[in-house]
């Protein structure tokens, strides 16, 4: 059988039109793992607004920093995922 061209994520990252697939994949894919971690009773950590937070299991938050300025990327730059 024959791969359509949507298949590869070369083709997504490429296709304005499919942008909204990799933004729904990732939500889909930080979703699950928060919920695995939670439930594993393990702590996570992540950004809100400038600060860095790390949750406990308990639900104890604590702040481990703030982000001083944003990442600059060149529109049109590729990495490669690895």
């Amino acid at each position: 059988m024959k791969k359509r061209k949507i298949d590869y994520i070369t083709y997504i990252e490429d296709t304005k039109k499919h942008h909204k697939l990799i933004g729904l994949a990732a939500k889909e894919g930080t979703q699950k793992a928060v919920r695995k971690s939670r439930q594993s009773e393990v702590s996570i950590t992540y950004v809100d607004g400038v600060n860095i937070i790390k949750e406990f299991p308990s639900g104890r938050m604590r702040i481990l920093g703030t982000i001083v300025s944003g990442r600059k990327v060149k529109v049109g730059t590729k990495e490669k995922i690895s």
